[in-house]
Parts: structure tokens; C-alpha cells; sequence
């Protein structure tokens, strides 16, 4: 198949109009192919054979195939058919994206690949189906990748069926992103030792066709499975890992059986039901998860209080959930969390929808007055460049005040960071507040949401919060550039 997209007459390079030198051919090969792997793609590299002879088969010396895409599948198989013809030219690296390419014709390049590539494959389709439409797509054999450094598939849900056979003995990294699981050869076979003996980092996320996933691992320091459709059974014998994130398929998660032996394990993420029976043999220092602030059902809070009570010192990551509309119909759940553990450090990430925060935030602080270490983060939850929405007219969020009043003493907290604040009333009242309490703070970062307008008043009026022996810092967007404020003297 024509890589090229068509013929051409040769021409000479020069680097003047009318002299018939080719210069530039004249440089060594490794400095044109460097020049080469500056183009948009390897079928642009292939064209400059049209060139000069020199030329021809001088793209196939670049050790990396990458077409950005949407590519044509056929002209990733003649690209590996001309690196498979030219004896001794390595391949270090693929990179391709398509656009709801068919299976079999996926299939047909890797299975092409497989043998020669020593270092990445990274695969990716920027077409996310439903189920119907993906299932028109086929299912792509993978082949077994023994040289294979970094997998990872991005592939918009088609049917996956994992090689029954052969090992990965140079993976390090698994990503596996929009995947439907096919075949008799199941998930954590393909990953365990055996198959994987040097693999280090798995990530699944957002697949379905894993029932019952079994990992048994030696090599594996980080697992990450997000949002498995279908997931029911989890076990996982991982002596080697320091973090695992667990999130399941909201709303429909029905994962009833659940045992981790982790010795070494620092770090847990986890979003869903939680029992102390979930993990064996594990040493915990940090906590990721979330919380809903207001909601109509309490019966996740309990286990996430049991979550807390598995952990002695830690430092602690929280996601404080808000609805996207009015609270007012809705019950304030955060009086449940009555306790946390020594926390250390805290980050508290704020997906507010412009709701008022302040009071759950006071009521974690207070239930861990000796952290060292605060952040809070304010993030969107629709496009970045979308403008902040506004808190609807009416809403109760703001009502339960007691805070702006109620003292607590942070004599601990060292240093603290503000990620997005908007510069709203409620948030200024917060942000006094906040200097109040801790008496020890020695310095305070606060960067502005990027999307809005902050008069120098207000940056002037925060900084006077603070006590003499505090360094505040305070950024905000100026022209599209983060910027440091400078107060006029």
C-alpha cells in the first residue's frame, strides 16, 4: 500500500534557487533523520523520498512511527511493512490515533508491530461509542508484546481480547482506557507475574467485561482501576505496592467482595463502600476520597467512617462534592463525619458549583486542628474556559454560619495554599477567617481562578489579613499570564 499518498517527480534540494547541489543531502543520516522526525507524521517523513534518492529509504531509520491522526490504518501497516523490510531498523516508539477504525484493520498493524517494537505503543481513539455502536467495530486481537516497555490503548470501547499466551517481559506500564474485555484469557491473568513479570504501573478505567479481577503480582508499585462497569469481585496479592486507587462504576457498582494483601501500601485512593475486611497486611500513611456534602442518602457515610478509623497518622486528600443546583432540598450530611485520624497534612478539593464551602470546611479543620500542612483546591467541573456559575438564587448553602464566629486554633499549620478562589464574598470571609486561626502560619499561597477579573483592591484587602510575620503570596491572571501581585507602595 502507498505510504506516500501518491507519486511525484524527483526534485534536488539545494539551498539556493538555482544551484543544483543537493547541500542538504550531503548531511549525515542521523542528523537528517533528525530533521525528519520533526514532521507532522511518518507518512510526511516517507514523502521527502520524493526528494532525491538519497532520500528514499532514509525515513525508515527514525526509531519512532507516529502518526497524530486521525490516521488511516493502512498506512500504519505499510509504514511497519517498510521498517519489516529494511533488516536491523529499530522501533522504538508508536504512536497512533484514529477515529472509529475498524478492529481487524487495528489488529492487522499490531500484529506487524509486535515483533519489532522495543519500547512504546501507545494507541489512541478520539471516538467514544455507546455500546451499540461500538459493538459494529469488532474485537482486536492483541498480540504479545515482548519488548514493549509502555502499553497504552485509548480505544473507545471496540472489543479487546487480551493473547492467551507469551510473556511481557519488558512492561513496565499498562493503561488501559475505553475497553471492552473479550476471550477466555481474563484481565489479571494477562497482568500477573507470570505474564508480566516486570510490570510496575496498572491503570483500567472507564472498561467493562471484568466480573471477577484477580491480580497477583510481585513487581506491581501502583494499581489504578476507575470505573469497571460490571466489576463485582476484586482480589489482589501485591506485596510490591505503595498506592492503590479504587473508584467504581457510580450509581451502578456492585462490588460485593473485595480483599487486598498489600504489606507495603502508603497511599489508598478509594471512592465507594469501604469494610475494614477489604485490606489485609497494609500499612497506611494517605488517604484519597470524597464526600457529599448535602444529598438525599446516608448510607455510603458509615463507611466512609469506617475508612477514616483504618488509619492511625496520615495525611488526607478529600473531595467535598456539591450539587449542581439549589441545597435546599436537600439534608447537610457533613455533621456524620464526627471523627478523623491524626492528619498531617490536609488537601481539600472543592467541587462546589459556587456554593458556600465555609462551613464544611470549618468542620473538618476543627475535628483536625494539628494539621502542619493546608490546601484547598476549588475546581470546575465543566469546561475550564466556561465562566464560573453563579450559586442559584435562594439557596440555603450560606445559612449555616456558625462558624464566622466560633473560634478554632491552628497553632500547628506552617504554611498554607488557596487554588482557585474567585474572590466571591463568602470566600473573603473564609480567607479572614483563616488567618485568625492559625497563629502560626509562616507563609500563604493564593492564586485566583483564571477566568476572573481581581481589582488590585481586593488582592490588597486579603493581604491585610494577615499577621506581619506572614508571607503571603497572591497570584492572578493578567492577559492570559499567571502574575505575582505587587501592591503600589
Amino acid at each position: 500500500m502507498d505510504l506516500h499518498g501518491g507519486g511525484g517527480r524527483r526534485i534536488k534540494l539545494s539551498s539556493t534557487g538555482g544551484c543544483e547541489e543537493d547541500r542538504l543531502s550531503s548531511l549525515p543520516d542521523d542528523l537528517l533523520r533528525r530533521i525528519l522526525r520533526g514532521l507532522p507524521s511518518t507518512a510526511d517523513a516517507a514523502q521527502t523520498s520524493l526528494l532525491s534518492r538519497r532520500w528514499v529509504r532514509l525515513w525508515v531509520g527514525i526509531p519512532e512511527i507516529w502518526f497524530p491522526g486521525p490516521a488511516i490504518p493502512g498506512r500504519v501497516h505499510a509504514a511497519l511493512a517498510a521498517y519489516a523490510a529494511h533488516d536491523g531498523a529499530p522501533i522504538h516508539g508508536i504512536h497512533v490515533t484514529t477515529l472509529t477504525a475498524p478492529a481487524e484493520s487495528t489488529a492487522a498493524w499490531l500484529r506487524l508491530a509486535a515483533p519489532r517494537l522495543s519500547g512504546e505503543l501507545s494507541v489512541v481513539d478520539n471516538a467514544p461509542l455507546d455500546d451499540d455502536a461500538a459493538e459494529t467495530l469488532g474485537v482486536i486481537e492483541l498480540p504479545c508484546f515482548e519488548n514493549a516497555t509502555k502499553i497504552e490503548l485509548r480505544l473507545g470501547c471496540p472489543g479487546i481480547a487480551l493473547p492467551d499466551s507469551g510473556v511481557f517481559a519488558k512492561l513496565e506500564t499498562l493503561f488501559l482506557e475505553y475497553v471492552r474485555f473479550h476471550g477466555p484469557c481474563e484481565l489479571g491473568e494477562a497482568v500477573s507475574s507470570a505474564r508480566c513479570p516486570s510490570l510496575r504501573r496498572l491503570t483500567v478505567r472507564s472498561s467493562q467485561g471484568v466480573s471477577s479481577l484477580a491480580i497477583s503480582s510481585q513487581s506491581l508499585v501502583k494499581v489504578s482501576l476507575g470505573c469497571l462497569k460490571g466489576l463485582q469481585q476484586l482480589m489482589a496479592v501485591a506485596p510490591m505496592v505503595e498506592h492503590f486507587h479504587l473508584s467504581p462504576w457510580y450509581r451502578k457498582a456492585k462490588l460485593s467482595t473485595v480483599n487486598i494483601s498489600a504489606p507495603r501500601l502508603e497511599k489508598l485512593t478509594w471512592a465507594g463502600r469501604f469494610e475494614p475486611s477489604f485490606l489485609q497486611r497494609a500499612h497506611l500513611q494517605e488517604l484519597c476520597t470524597a464526600f457529599k456534602v448535602y444529598g438525599r442518602d446516608r448510607s455510603l457515610n458509615p463507611h466512609y467512617l469506617s475508612l477514616f478509623r483504618h488509619f492511625e497518622a496520615i495525611s488526607l486528600q478529600l473531595l467535598l462534592v456539591y450539587p449542581a443546583n439549589s441545597v435546599n432540598s436537600y439534608e447537610y450530611l457533613m455533621d456524620d463525619i464526627t471523627f478523623l485520624p491524626d492528619v498531617k497534612n490536609l488537601v481539600l478539593s472543592f467541587c462546589s458549583r459556587a456554593h458556600a464551602f465555609g462551613a464544611s470546611a470549618f468542620h473538618l479543620l476543627r475535628l483536625c486542628a494539628g494539621i502542619r500542612g493546608l490546601k484547598l483546591k476549588f475546581l470546575r467541573y465543566k469546561s475550564e474556559f466556561q465562566e464560573p456559575p453563579e450559586c442559584p438564587s435562594g439557596c440555603t448553602c450560606d445559612q449555616q454560619n456558625g462558624w464566622k464566629s466560633e473560634g478554632i486554633f491552628l497553632n500547628r499549620l506552617g504554611e498554607a495554599e488557596i487554588h482557585g478562589i474567585k474572590g466571591v464574598e463568602h470566600e473573603v470571609v473564609f480567607l479572614e477567617q483563616l488567618f485568625r486561626w492559625a497563629t502560626a502560619l509562616e507563609k500563604m499561597t493564593i492564586t485566583f481562578d483564571p477566568l476572573v477579573a481581581v481589582s488590585d483592591n481586593l488582592c490588597e484587602e486579603i493581604a491585610s489579613f494577615s499577621r506581619p510575620e506572614t508571607c503571603v503570596e497572591v497570584y492572578l491572571y493578567r492577559n492570559g499570564r499567571k502574575v505575582l501581585f505587587a501592591p503600589v507602595i
